[in-house]
């Protein structure tokens, strides 16, 4: 609703300013985009940490790391793809996947594991990439097979570590 907002308010300034200073509206219009890249960022790790936050038994899966900081990562990565004209974004796709997994932890009131995952680089950006563009070939019908192809190969990667030598207690469960 936010960024619907931020697109509402841009086209009534644009709109209203039309024999005003360019300069101004080119300022106003990247502050407004800016903004909106911004506040989707920070959507997104919000919603990515009460994603992974749950419950296993009496266990409690959760992200280390505020939210904050992810929002600044997802930003970065974001901002990547557009630059890139959205070439990056099958590697963005993979390093927010790393960024995630690499801050779980399980535990009951100690961290008992940690997850991570190994990652190869170009092989996995070629394979996302490539089912993207599957997807894009058949105008989306593929997208339910390129996702589950992708959620695999990336849960395949995915390990758990025992935390034996050092006790540290679960994180608190907050929204930031």
């Amino acid at each position: 609703r936010v960024l619907v907002l931020c697109g509402v308010v841009a086209r009534i300034i644009t709109t209203s300013n039309a024999g005003g200073s360019e300069s101004i509206m080119s300022i106003v219009m990247f502050v407004l985009v800016l903004g909106r890249f911004l506040l989707m960022a920070l959507l997104v790790a919000l919603r990515n940490k009460w994603f992974f936050d749950c419950a296993f038994g009496p266990k409690r899966i959760t992200v280390t790391g505020k939210s904050g900081s992810a929002m600044w990562f997802l930003l970065g990565q974001f901002l990547l793809g557009v630059i890139t004209c959205g070439l990056y974004m099958p590697m963005a796709t993979i390093r927010i996947y790393r960024y995630y997994v690499n801050r779980l932890v399980l535990g009951e009131e100690i961290v008992e594991d940690r997850f991570g995952y190994s990652m190869n680089t170009w092989p996995d950006y070629w394979f996302v990439l490539g089912q993207t563009l599957l997807t894009t070939i058949t105008l989306g019908i593929y997208m339910p097979w390129a996702m589950a192809k992708i959620f695999t190969r990336l849960a395949e990667k995915t390990f758990v570590d025992i935390v034996e030598e050092e006790k540290i207690p679960m994180p608190v469960q907050d929204i930031w």
